[in-house]
This record gives C-alpha cells, structure tokens and sequence, in this order.
C-alpha cells in the first residue's frame, strides 16, 4: 500500500497511473510552501518530486535523504510508479546522489 500526497499536502490512497500522472500535474501550481507532490510506500520509503525536477528518495523514519536532479517528468512518474507498486529495490538502483540536493 502507499499514499500520494498532494501540492497542498493532502494525502489519498489512490497511486493508479493517471492518479500519478494527474499528481505530477499539480506541480504547476507548485509554491514555496508547497513544493512538492509525493508518493510513500508503507514501508516509511518516500520520493518527493519537485517541479525543478528534483526528487528526493529517503525514508522518513530513518532519515539519510538521497537526490537526484534534472529528472524528466517521464522518469519521476515512473519511479512514482515503482514506489507505489512497492518495488523499491528498483527505486534503489537509481543514481542516488547524498542529502537533499538543491
């Protein structure tokens, strides 16, 4: 199970693929104070996708953020996909660079 979180930091169940795709689309009304849309897996793994196309990937227990930048909308939704699907070996694969990035 996961749960998306919106721009406006409200949280659903729903992690379907247009759910997901319709979630990337909420960047655009992206603020300071509102950043980001995220999905996060039961297991406590989150990643967090910012309209710069920076995703964040950490757990939010146990703390040790990872980044990545420059990431395609293309990438995150997928990567947004595996979280949901809760294929987070897959997720760990990835490029990761240490801390929050920019």
């Amino acid at each position: 199970m996961a749960t998306r979180t919106h721009v406006s930091g409200v949280m659903d169940d729903d992690t379907s693929e247009g759910a997901l795709d319709a979630l990337l689309d909420e960047l655009e009304a992206a603020d300071a104070e509102h950043p980001d849309v995220a999905v996060t897996h039961e297991s406590e793994w989150c990643l967090n996708v910012f309209r710069t196309g920076l995703v964040v990937w950490e757990n939010v227990e146990e703390g040790e953020p990872r980044h990545m930048e420059g990431v395609t909308r293309q990438e995150a939704q997928r990567l947004l996909a595996l979280v949901a699907r809760g294929e987070l070996v897959e997720v760990e694969r990835q490029n990761w660079q240490p801390g929050y990035g920019r």
